[in-house]
């Protein structure tokens, strides 16, 4: 299962060679990935909680943010592998920065990170990559909703309106939701 935080270190990994290069794909790849976008993630949260406190969070006073060395990295023919220790070392900076309390340091640090990112389109923060809920948040709120309806069809079967009780589960078995009537009770599953 491909989950948002893993998809997100799949790109970072696919796009960590040089477009001409071959990329050797092993087990821990991913794994590594992860963690480089762990490091990016916990940088950019902590300096934009730092930064925030001090009021120093605001934007680049130049007309980008890019760092210099990643520019020409890009122009290198898309040199990635340079790119991508250019972003690792403005977290790395950025990280100093905050430790020494220099909030001048980290704040252009933070943007450089932020423009990078941006660029690669590899922001962990970005809503792209963000979940919208989890599997056990939709099944749960499948669950509410069948309920409701199992509880609506008990009501027309004690009022003995069968047309609708019938309705309801003729409904829920096009969706793929399949009742069971028991003593008391009715119980439902996903599939036929």
């Amino acid at each position: 299962v491909l989950t948002d935080s893993n998809a997100l270190a799949l790109r970072y990994y696919l796009g960590s060679a040089h477009y001409r290069s071959v990329l050797d794909y092993n087990e821990g790849v991913i794994q590594e990935a992860e963690a480089a976008i762990e490091r990016i993630t916990s940088f950019l949260e902590r300096a934009g909680r730092k930064l925030s406190d001090n009021k120093a969070l605001k934007g680049p006073s130049g007309s980008t943010s890019l760092p210099k060395k990643f520019i020409e990295a890009m122009n290198d023919d898309l040199n990635m592998p340079s790119a991508l220790a250019v972003l690792h070392e403005t977290v790395r900076a950025g990280n100093t920065a905050l430790d020494a309390e220099n909030m001048n340091e980290a704040a252009e640090a933070y943007f450089a990170v932020l423009g990078i990112v941006n660029v690669l389109n590899i922001n962990p923060l970005d809503s792209i990559w963000q979940s919208k809920g989890s599997a056990d948040e939709a099944l749960s709120a499948l669950d509410n909703l069948v309920q409701s309806l199992i509880e609506q069809r008990k009501l027309a079967r004690d009022n003995k309106d069968f047309e609708t009780s019938d309705r309801i589960r003729d409904q829920l078995k096009i969706a793929g939701i399949t009742l069971e009537d028991e003593a008391g009770s009715t119980n439902w599953s996903l599939g036929a």
